[in-house]
């Protein structure tokens, strides 16, 4: 039965691997080929507007092409950050919280700076933990203050958020049982050889999430 419970959790890694994967190819694609194929278009249409002066239809369809242009780069980001592609997980994180920000809400981040060695996959799953939290975060609305630290030891990487939504003695946040992105983040920690722990103590209560980086995979 425990052995049956590995190859179940084994699978389930693997689809969920598939499935990053599959976005980063979709993202990579709608970034890189039709949203510059799109902005070729409107090129074209500024030129012709330029030599044959401008037009009350074209102005029309040039706006309906940025306003495309704009959506397809936001989702492309949403699937895969060109940030995170270019310039690695951290400048991807801050980017995150800037716009977390924007909402009243304090964040301070310390990361280890190895963080860069860890497999890409790795660095793609730690994006989207922080994406679901995010997102649940935004759903209240009063202003939030955390502190999150990821830090290395070997193989194993750690992620520390003091959040001042935990009650005193356990987070409700891990309880909120209905909520998607909770079930997501849940799912995605279990399912990558992750374990949840919840700290508490007189200064602050703290959420640790532990998983195992597999750089030879």
């Amino acid at each position: 039965m425990e052995e049956r419970s590995r190859t179940t959790d084994k699978t389930f890694l693997s689809l969920i691997s598939s499935q990053q994967e599959d976005l980063k190819r979709i993202g990579d694609i709608l970034n890189d080929k039709i949203a510059q194929d799109l902005y070729a278009i409107r090129v074209s249409l500024q030129s012709y507007v330029l030599k044959n002066g401008r037009d009350e239809i074209i102005d029309g369809v040039k706006k309906s092409l940025t306003d495309c242009i704009a959506n397809v780069r936001y989702i492309a980001d949403y699937l895969y950050p060109s940030l995170l592609k270019d310039y690695g997980l951290k400048r991807a994180l801050e980017e995150l919280i800037k716009e977390f920000r924007k909402k009243n809400n304090v964040v301070s981040l310390n990361v280890d700076p190895r963080i860069s060695d860890i497999t890409n996959s790795n660095q793609l799953y730690l994006y989207r933990l922080f994406q679901l939290y995010f997102e649940e975060a935004q759903l209240n609305y009063s202003s939030r203050s955390l502190d999150i630290i990821i830090k290395l030891h070997h193989n194993k990487i750690k992620v520390i958020i003091e959040d001042d939504i935990f009650s005193s003695n356990e987070s409700h946040w891990l309880q909120m049982e209905t909520n998607k992105n909770v079930q997501k983040i849940k799912n995605l920690v279990l399912l990558n050889d992750g374990i949840f722990e919840f700290k508490t103590n007189k200064n602050c209560n703290s959420l640790i999430l532990t998983f195992i980086d597999h750089r030879d995979d």
